[in-house]
């Protein structure tokens, strides 16, 4: 009950990450836009994974007096036709799809990242980012209702394995390498969204699914053996049981036998 009123009172700090000249600095400033900045990036999918001020904008995050150096790689605030570039420093895969896209070829006054994404307080990525709410925002549904329909099979396929993998975790196997491997096949899935190109997701999907496919007899092996663990447990239960059965009729017919002679 405690934590829990003190997210209420407290609601910005849901993730703990490193603090930074960067953090601290922004919050005493008094430019309300600058210090939401910091507020909506602690609620944000980058803060969960301690992805701070730094890796994106550069600079030295453990002293204030070259935080915001050119030496230390500082390039502050991209201008807004420069945002595809300065997130696709990470997010490669997606700004060579997005760049592909009718969404691209409107810049600098067409949408990028932070149109759909926002600026600091970035979600986690999912199909239900495609939504009437968002994508009605610039244009009508009707285009981004079939992309999303095209994706929407392969997104519950890839959360199908997921959570078969992740349940394989409880009966002691290693997942990582296939957690990998989901991971990369939905990573490269996720970039197609980008390229808002209802017959080129289609097409780039069948690859992904037959990569997918792979994944899930990989996954199948493993639940095999779970099966057959399962299996052989169950029939030393039974044995155990009829064992203990045939012995205790034995002790029983033993003591009746003592208590005659």
């Amino acid at each position: 009950m405690k934590k829990i009123l003190l997210i209420f009172l407290f609601p910005i700090s849901l993730f703990s990450y490193e603090k930074t000249v960067c953090i601290d600095c922004h919050l005493k400033l008094e430019d309300k836009a600058l210090r939401e900045a910091v507020y909506e990036w602690e609620k944000s999918i980058h803060a969960k994974y301690d992805i701070s001020c730094h890796h994106c904008h550069g600079g030295n995050p453990k002293d204030e007096a070259t935080a915001m150096s050119p030496e230390f790689g500082f390039i502050g605030i991209p201008k807004y036709e420069e945002i595809p570039e300065f997130c696709g420093k990470c997010h490669i895969g997606v700004k060579e799809n997005y760049l592909k896209s009718a969404h691209s070829k409107n810049l600098p006054d067409g949408p990028n990242c932070v149109t759909c994404h926002t600026y600091h307080n970035q979600r986690e990525a999912g199909i239900y980012l495609i939504n009437p709410d968002l994508c009605g925002t610039c244009h009508d549904y009707e285009r981004a209702e079939k992309i999303r329909s095209a994706l929407l099979s392969t997104e519950e396929y890839i959360y199908n394995l997921t959570k078969r993998n992740d349940n394989l975790l409880y009966h002691g196997f290693n997942i990582e390498d296939i957690s990998k491997k989901v991971f990369s096949a939905k990573n490269s899935f996720r970039s197609l969204t980008h390229v808002i190109d209802v017959s080129y997701i289609l097409a780039q999907t069948e690859s992904i699914k037959r990569e997918l496919d792979n994944i899930s007899k990989s996954i199948q092996k493993n639940e095999d053996i779970v099966k057959k663990r399962k299996i052989v447990g169950a029939f030393v239960i039974i044995l155990f049981l009829i064992s203990a059965c045939v012995f205790g009729e034995l002790y029983k017919e033993l003591k009746r036998s003592l208590e005659r002679s």
